[in-house]
């Protein structure tokens, strides 16, 4: 039920108990609700031209990563569009001091290859490329 679970009256609760056996009411906040988080948008956003994009994402990573030696060396996360977007710059030469950081997620991964990746990826002073499917979910 949505969420006219929480309007529904007494007699209307008794009828979901006895004729469907229904027995536990709980109620979940709704995801279509308006959302209160703002976020800063003029930082979120960054339009970049296709022969600087390799660069200007690099430059994104570097101002969100923060190289070790500053004061909080978080972990990013990008999404591509597909492998082979992911592969054009994980070997364009834009990003080639960052690789060994680096963790790679595609679709041809198995369970057990992504279980431990997963793990790693939320751990500071790490890099993550990501095919769309991640940002989804996969099975």
């Amino acid at each position: 039920m949505s969420g006219t679970l929480k309007a529904i009256s007494d007699s209307e609760k008794n009828i979901l108990k006895s004729r469907f056996n229904i027995q536990n009411f709980v109620y979940v906040p709704t995801v279509f609700a308006e959302s209160k988080l703002r976020l800063p948008c003029s930082q979120d956003i960054i339009i970049s031209r296709g022969e600087t994009f390799f660069s200007d994402l690099t430059t994104e990573i570097q101002n969100r990563f923060r190289l070790p030696g500053a004061n909080c060396n978080r972990p990013v996360m990008v999404f591509f569009k597909s492998e082979k977007d992911l592969l054009k710059y994980w070997e364009s030469p834009e990003f080639e001091e960052y690789k060994r950081d680096c963790l790679i997620f595609t679709e041809t991964l198995t369970l057990k290859e992504r279980e431990n990746l997963i793990k790693r990826a939320a751990t500071k002073n790490t890099i993550s490329l990501l095919t769309k499917s991640y940002g989804r979910g996969c099975d």
